[in-house]
């Protein structure tokens, strides 16, 4: 991993397996700290109620990727 990278998210609110919610707890914010602690930077952060959209972008030093380590399950 660089600094050239990047990663935007997404997720929907209130679906099944979601981690956002209108209702207590929203994790929006508890995702970009999670990216923040680990060297990225907020670029934006959107929210209309049903998504919510981060882009972050790595600001910390180079970090090679480990073999067999994975990073994302998509569901």
């Amino acid at each position: 991993m660089s600094e050239r990278d990047w990663i935007t998210w997404h997720d929907h609110y209130d679906t099944p397996g979601s981690s956002l919610s209108r209702h207590a707890p929203d994790l929006l914010t508890t995702i970009c700290d999670w990216f923040e602690q680990d060297g990225f930077e907020r670029i934006h952060l959107d929210s209309d109620g049903h998504y919510g959209v981060g882009v972050h972008r790595y600001t910390g030093p180079p970090r090679p990727l480990e073999p067999g380590v994975r990073m994302f399950t998509f569901l």
